[in-house]
């Protein structure tokens, strides 16, 4: 991604926080102004255990604003799937700072044995992260084999904004 990418991502999550006029960009990152909720970033890594035959790893980022946060994949996970499901069950998970308060579903892309195809992450209140393989439901199954990718690779990469614990 992009360093204009990042910063447009880290205005958005500014901006759904009401944030915007407290900011100061510079060149040590983005920090609050006087009187304005925290501003702080960080990344972090999330494995698949349920998804392939090797357990893929991918780095994430995210901006957060108080108790509203922006978090993005920073790269792409392609793999050899083994199994019908794409979730964290069993590997790593969202770091306490990026918990939803209550279950965060988005639609997104991805690819089904090597077809783009419309998907859904769900960030659950317990960190786990499942990436379903249809647009209206999180919990919808992956061809067992052939080649898994999230996010699609030409379809570009999401943010996702939703609240967690201040």
């Amino acid at each position: 991604m992009n360093q204009i990418s990042k910063v447009s991502l880290m205005i958005a999550g500014l901006l759904v926080a009401g944030f915007f006029a407290q900011a100061q960009i510079g060149g040590g990152g983005i920090t609050g102004g006087g009187g304005g909720p925290a501003v702080t970033t960080g990344t972090f890594q999330i494995t698949y255990p349920i998804a392939c035959s090797t357990t893929p790893t991918q780095d994430w980022a995210y901006i957060k604003t108080g108790n509203v946060i922006t978090v993005y994949p920073t790269n792409l996970v392609s793999c050899t799937s083994d199994s019908i499901s794409f979730n964290t069950t069993g590997g790593t998970t969202l770091p306490a700072a990026a918990i939803p308060v209550q279950e965060a579903v988005f639609p997104t892309s991805a690819a089904d044995n090597g077809v783009n195809i419309g998907a859904t992450v769900r960030f659950g209140t317990n960190g786990s992260v499942f990436i379903g393989a249809s647009i209206f439901n999180y919990n919808t199954t992956w061809t067992g084999s052939g080649v898994k990718e999230f996010p699609a690779t030409n379809l570009g990469f999401s943010a996702f904004t939703y609240r967690t614990a201040p």
